[in-house]
């Protein structure tokens, strides 16, 4: 208050406000200096990195990012100690101070999350674009509302696996390890959710061949459907059953007497089969299906619902083992399924998916900016920021100031200097070379990732190998292809050489026919006693009479060197 005081009436005294505020005028003046101190930037010739180090380090970083991969903690270590070679490795405690103290303005750490590659390659906003508009081109033609909007998709849960909780423990506790249920079956689930909120009565997809009592839990509404299938997955006969159970969930009406339906769904195989569409189209249902490797972006099921649905699992598996119910079973899941999905799809969650997907109200741009999320990051740009300098500029700017700075100098500063360009010159040509092997190593390694990918030949179907008999196998359909290479080869050169037989055999025809046209005009030029044209004096020459000529002289030439290799032995008795 007092410093406030002293800065609103500047005339005044630091005795006088020191008596004002009753405060020693000591204490009153050192504050008023610890204030006016400003804390200088610490560190001088012993800092770890320079100022330039540090902003090529945050280059780097950024570039990591941008390359979609991040830089680890243990990669930024490894960066700094490669700048500061060969001087010593800082410690880890170094490189924590270092980045709360310098990079926490610009970065901050978080936690990569994996994506499929073709998920990646398939964000691609002309395709989003493209759908949204022959999405709303058919509602439009249709007149399908809001409530006739559905989405269908399957989900899959591994029964007795519940994740980890975050708990409260004594300072002394490091781990908890909490017992776990061993079932590991997994059981696919097929959801409908309409845009209105609704929901209908869930499918059940489980493996096994065989229905148990235990699954028909008094919990159940009595609207869910079980099906059985020895993978535990969805397959064309079951598609067809759970269309069945969404017509009649939905008292839809045959032969066109009820209003259209619209159902979402994924480009599955099963969604797919004419049988499914026709029966769809019977009940006046249009299968909408969404662009491949973008069900994540689109599809609200994917958005805003399944994240939580696998929550409320995980909750219930917890929930199970805390009253010791360690065998959480395949009866236990259906138990609990109807308080899994009652805290799962509340309306407002499913109206929000279809929103937050852009599916309902129809909504192009929302869908698009999600589809950035997950995008390949962008470099961004940087008001302000130096602009980039390429080794080459480097280097004919060295040249440039080579020339010029040591005429400044005197004789000793001046041999000083030119041994440090020298230096450099060698630091920018390996740097140069560095940058070439970096573009090869990349160029090999995206044709090694191409081969891998489609390196998918087999050795044998079923059974049993050891290693020696697959490696004998692989070699063997190695010489195989070998061979069938080389005949392809050989049938190409002979379809070669048949066809230039043929040019040369067409060739001959009509040098011949051009030969004896001539004859015919020469004989009958000598004939009227008239005076023979120069062109008409020499003969045609026949291409393939020529060739046939050569071949003959050729082979008789190898020939005779094949009688003389043979007939001619060395005597060596004259050496004994």
């Amino acid at each position: 208050m007092a410093k406030e005081w002293l800065n609103e009436n500047p005339t005044e005294s630091m005795a006088v406000a020191a008596r004002l505020y009753h405060l020693s005028p000591t204490t009153l003046r050192n504050s008023i200096a610890r204030g006016k101190t400003t804390v200088k930037d610490r560190g001088g010739q012993n800092r770890v990195l320079s100022k330039a180090q540090i902003e090529a380090l945050k280059d780097w970083i950024k570039a990591q990012s941008i390359q979609g991969l991040g830089a680890t903690k243990k990669m930024v270590y490894a960066a700094v100690c490669h700048l500061r070679h060969p001087q010593p490795e800082p410690s880890m405690s170094w490189l924590t101070k270092f980045i709360k103290r310098e990079l926490h303005d610009e970065f901050h750490m978080i936690k990569t999350k994996p994506i499929a590659l073709q998920r990646v390659a398939a964000q691609d906003y002309e395709t989003i674009t493209n759908w949204f508009y022959k999405y709303q081109q058919f509602l439009i033609e249709k007149g399908i509302k809001g409530e006739d909007i559905w989405n269908m998709d399957e989900t899959g849960f591994r029964v007795g696996i519940p994740g980890g909780q975050t708990v409260i423990v004594p300072c002394n506790v490091t781990e908890l390890y909490t017992p776990s249920p061993k079932n590991r079956i997994s059981i696919t689930i097929i959801e409908s959710v309409c845009s209105n909120g609704t929901v209908i009565a869930p499918v059940l997809i489980i493996p096994g061949k065989t229905h148990m009592e235990s699954w028909y839990h008094e919990n159940l509404a009595g609207e869910e459907r079980i099906l059985l299938s020895e993978s535990g997955y969805s397959n064309d006969e079951l598609a067809i059953i759970w269309l069945q159970h969404f017509i009649k969930e939905t008292k839809c009406e045959e032969n066109g007497n009820s209003l259209w339906k619209l159902i979402i769904l994924d480009s599955h195989t099963s969604h797919m089969t004419p049988e499914l569409r026709l029966m769809a189209a019977q009940y006046n249902i249009h299968l909408f299906t969404l662009p491949a490797h973008l069900t994540h972006v689109l599809q609200p099921l994917d958005v805003g619902i399944f994240q939580p649905y696998k929550h409320w699992h995980k909750e219930a598996v917890h929930s199970s083992i805390r009253k010791l119910d360690l065998s959480y079973t395949v009866s236990s899941f259906i138990r609990d399924l109807p308080e899994i999905r009652a805290n799962t799809f509340k309306a407002s969650t499913v109206i929000h998916a279809f929103r937050n997907s852009g599916i309902w109200p129809v909504d192009r741009e929302e869908a698009l900016s999600k589809l950035q999320k997950y995008s390949a990051p962008q470099q961004p740009e940087i008001a302000g920021e130096l602009p980039s300098v390429t080794l080459q500029q480097t280097e004919s700017q060295l040249n440039e100031w080579k020339a010029r700075i040591p005429v400044l100098l005197s004789s000793p500063s001046r041999r000083r200097y030119s041994e440090f360009i020298a230096r450099t010159e060698q630091v920018l040509a390996k740097a140069q070379l560095t940058e070439l092997d970096l573009g090869l190593a990349t160029c090999r390694e995206t044709e090694q990732r191409k081969k891998q990918a489609t390196n998918r030949r087999t050795v044998q179907k079923g059974g049993h190998l050891s290693v020696e008999e697959a490696r004998d196998k692989i070699d063997q359909k190695a010489q195989l292809a070998a061979q069938k290479a080389a005949a392809k080869v050989a049938r190409a050169h002979k379809k070669l050489q048949t066809a230039a037989k043929q040019a040369l055999h067409q060739a001959g025809v009509t040098a011949r026919r051009a030969e004896r046209d001539r004859k015919k005009r020469v004989a009958a030029l000598t004939k009227a006693r008239a005076t023979i044209p120069e062109e008409l004096q020499d003969p045609i020459p026949n291409p393939e009479a020529e060739s046939d000529e050569a071949e003959s002289e050729s082979k008789s030439e190898s020939d005779r060197q094949e009688s003389v290799g043979q007939d001619w032995e060395p005597d060596f008795t004259l050496y004994f």
